[in-house]
């Protein structure tokens, strides 16, 4: 066994955020979080955990694989950081998983046209279209968008199907589009974030460490708030 068959994953960009670590692409273990308002505290002792409960330290990894957005701004900070530290001290390589792409890996059924959602915040979601040739190997035929539930709504044609955390808001805007909801509709996981980086990286799509930032596709309500009492001055 090589050190560059393990991979650690990590996904926090939601509040249930979780760890995975894999061998060769398959899974070994996973562990849930908890982030609430203590991300950073307990994102590293919960890899050293898992590490250990498999005979395991951090000079094993031969990659890391983490979920860069969109999602949760605190979180997501927290899981890039963290994953870039690992990867630069360790030397190893580090792959970056958009966030709605691995919900879409967790379909085990071949999809022409998967939509997955997740909320946005005040009227918007995020969504991304992947075609699923082959179970839990998506592809990408629209990119990660944030815009408007009212906008997305007419995108769905009437033979896709729709997962992901944000199908109840988008329930709520189209209930018409209730019998296309795959079951369940699951949030992000580690399993998914280390299956599509185990991928990526034999393919040689990696992430450069000193550069990697989260992917949010809009502000922040705080950032929102500061631009609306600070409006740029008139030239």
């Amino acid at each position: 066994m090589t050190t560059s068959a393990w991979c650690l994953a990590i996904e926090t960009s939601a509040r249930q955020g979780s760890i995975a670590l894999l061998r060769e692409g398959e899974l070994i273990g996973e562990s849930a979080l908890e982030l609430g308002t203590a991300h950073g505290q307990s994102l590293l002792p919960a890899v050293s955990l898992l590490l250990q409960q498999h005979g395991l330290t951090t000079r094993d990894l031969g990659r890391v694989a983490v979920s860069v957005g969109p999602g949760s701004y605190t979180g997501l900070r927290v899981g890039v950081v963290c994953a870039k530290l690992l990867a630069w001290s360790l030397g190893i390589p580090l792959v970056a998983v958009d966030t709605l792409q691995a919900i879409a890996a967790a379909e085990a059924e071949s999809t022409p046209r998967l939509w997955v959602v997740t909320d946005a915040q005040r009227d918007a979601v995020y969504a991304t279209c992947q075609t699923v040739a082959v179970p839990h190997c998506p592809q990408c035929e629209i990119p990660t968008m944030v815009l408007p539930v009212a906008e997305l709504a007419p995108q769905i044609g009437a033979a896709d199907r729709v997962t992901g955390s944000g199908v109840e808001k988008l329930l709520q805007h189209s209930p018409g589009l209730a019998s296309q909801v795959a079951e369940p509709s699951l949030g992000p996981t580690a399993r998914w974030v280390g299956h599509l980086g185990w991928r990526a990286s034999g393919k040689g799509e990696l992430a450069d460490v000193r550069s990697l930032t989260p992917v949010y596709l809009r502000q922040s309500s705080a950032e929102t708030q500061w631009d609306r009492l600070h409006p740029p001055r008139p030239q």
